[in-house]
């Protein structure tokens, strides 16, 4: 899916974000042959967590390995508490995206859409400022660019 040819309605199919929780991150299987390092920050990486690229893990380099610390798995984006903030889940996000259909997550919570908000922004600016087709209705969530 090319994220910015769809408004972040179609992206969480119309629903609304539920309460925001913590939840213990669920200990996902990865393989290690698909560890791919996030260029900004190489202490962290992702890696396929299943079949297909639509579900990614968030690793975290530490002695001897690497360990999971965020996910995008089924219909569920889920950042450590310890990794927040670091615009870690925005490239996680982007990197299963692109293989994912709409909507791309309906199981959001207040803290999942407002990340999601910002990952369609910052694709809808990047493919603007690459002069890619964007369509009017999604160009139109963000008057500035144009």
């Amino acid at each position: 899916m090319r994220i910015w040819e769809h408004t972040v309605d179609e992206l969480t199919g119309g629903k609304e974000p539920l309460p925001d929780q913590d939840v213990e991150l669920p200990e996902f299987p990865f393989d290690e042959k698909t560890v791919v390092p996030i260029t900004q920050n190489l202490r962290y990486a992702t890696a396929l967590a299943g079949v297909g690229f639509a579900d990614q893990v968030l690793l975290q380099r530490f002695e001897g390995g690497w360990k999971c610390v965020g996910s995008y798995v089924g219909d569920t984006i889920y950042l450590d508490p310890s990794v927040r903030g670091m615009q870690l889940a925005e490239e996680l996000v982007l990197r299963c995206a692109e293989h994912r259909h709409p909507p791309a997550t309906t199981n959001l919570t207040r803290s999942g859409y407002s990340l999601l908000k910002r990952v369609h922004q910052l694709a809808v600016a990047r493919a603007y400022e690459a002069g890619l087709p964007i369509p009017a209705h999604v160009l139109a969530e963000y008057p500035d660019l144009d």
